[in-house]
């Protein structure tokens, strides 16, 4: 079902990307150590790795 006033996040797979990725492109959204994040009307779809990856720090 579409979304409306919806975040695309799609096709993350650019090996040039930011220094900060850390070799972690191709993912669509990362989290990692937060506390009370709140991920909401974001359709994730077409990364070269994985849509959502959340980790601890």
């Amino acid at each position: 079902m579409p979304q409306e006033n919806a975040n695309l996040v799609t096709h993350n797979a650019e090996a040039a990307s930011p220094a900060q990725a850390d070799g972690a492109f191709g993912i669509g959204v990362g989290l990692a150590g937060g506390r009370g994040d709140l991920v909401v009307r974001n359709r994730i779809g077409a990364n070269l790795s994985t849509g959502l990856v959340l980790g601890s720090s």
